[in-house]
């Protein structure tokens, strides 16, 4: 099994009050606009593995990477006059992070898609019968307008058209190619008349943390699995997707047993104005505590703590 809570960077507010002493000050909390406190995303993570023996559940490995970097490219188009040469370059690279909580199988799966999608996106053209087109951003198995006309004849030599790439990627279009990512690497499942034993044990749920490359937005976004009946009478995999508002956290793995606990040391935080994810980690620490003193190994250390800003994934921290 598996904890882990993602949640944003709130900047808590301070100002420097002189008592008086001129040497002497202190550090004073005050109340800041929560809409303006986002400053990057934390994800903290236990790091064990487990399976199943005759006594329920034992450790199988620790130090596993439950919080793994996704590079993010997008490729530019190379012109020779007005004809498209192919994609040679990148205009734009940067990272965002999945979480996953589930089968290891199932997250290797969709973890190679989701990696190979979004290393290769790439702008593409989209004529318009009146007046010029727009540059959009695709995807490699999409339909790609220049790669099937080979040519740019609505610009002449001289125009070098770069600017109008910037602020093409969005928080919205990574969420997108995720998603579709997750769902073409469950497609496969339909093949198989799965069971409902068969479904629970693929099951896994997964959290996207991106900073929008074309506003510096912080976005969460997190990913559970579900199926339906379809009319051949064989289950269809597929997962439903939720944005996660700046006051809430994403929780996935032992949701169930420590959700309310988290909300309320969420909330309290928030509201507190202190120190998000320091709290959290606390927690984790308490919860795994927990779980040891009950004789289970369902969540483990060593603790991870990662942090993604200006589309940089960085380990603060490790306990």
């Amino acid at each position: 099994m598996t904890l882990i809570i993602t949640g944003y960077v709130h900047k808590t507010g301070f100002h420097t009050e002189y008592p008086k002493l001129p040497h002497e000050f202190e550090v004073v909390r005050t109340p800041t606009d929560k809409s303006q406190k986002k400053s990057g995303i934390f994800s903290i993570a236990d790091s064990v593995i487990t399976t199943i023996g005759g006594a329920g559940k034992i450790p199988l490995l620790k130090g596993f990477k439950k919080i793994v970097n996704m590079p993010i490219k997008l490729w530019k188009p190379y012109f020779v006059g007005s004809d498209f040469r192919g994609y040679f370059s990148t205009f734009l690279e940067c990272e965002c992070f999945i979480a996953f909580a589930g089968s290891t199988l199932t997250s290797q799966h969709v973890l190679n898609q989701i990696s190979n999608h979004l290393s290769e996106l790439r702008i593409d053209y989209r004529s318009k019968r009146v007046g010029s087109g727009d540059f959009i951003v695709v995807k490699s198995c999409d339909h790609n307008e220049l790669i099937s006309t080979a040519s740019f004849s609505q610009y002449d030599d001289l125009f070098i058209p770069e600017k109008d790439y910037v602020g093409l990627l969005t928080a919205d279009v990574i969420v997108d190619v995720v998603e579709h990512s997750i769902n073409k690497a469950l497609s496969s499942a339909k093949e198989f008349r799965l069971s409902e034993k068969a479904f629970n044990e693929m099951y896994t749920e997964f959290t996207l943390g991106i900073n929008c490359p074309a506003t510096g937005e912080d976005v969460i976004y997190q990913f559970d699995m579900d199926k339906r009946l379809n009319s051949d009478g064989v289950f269809e995999v597929f997962v439903n997707k939720q944005r996660i508002a700046d006051n809430q956290v994403s929780i996935i793995g032992m949701r169930n047993e420590f959700k309310n606990r988290i909300d309320d040391v969420v909330e309290s935080a928030i509201n507190n104005n202190i120190n998000l994810c320091d709290e959290l980690t606390t927690f984790m620490a308490q919860a795994i505590s927990e779980v040891d003193e009950r004789g289970s190994f369902e969540i483990g250390r060593p603790i991870v703590v990662k942090k993604l800003k200006d589309g940089k994934l960085k380990k603060i921290s490790v306990q």
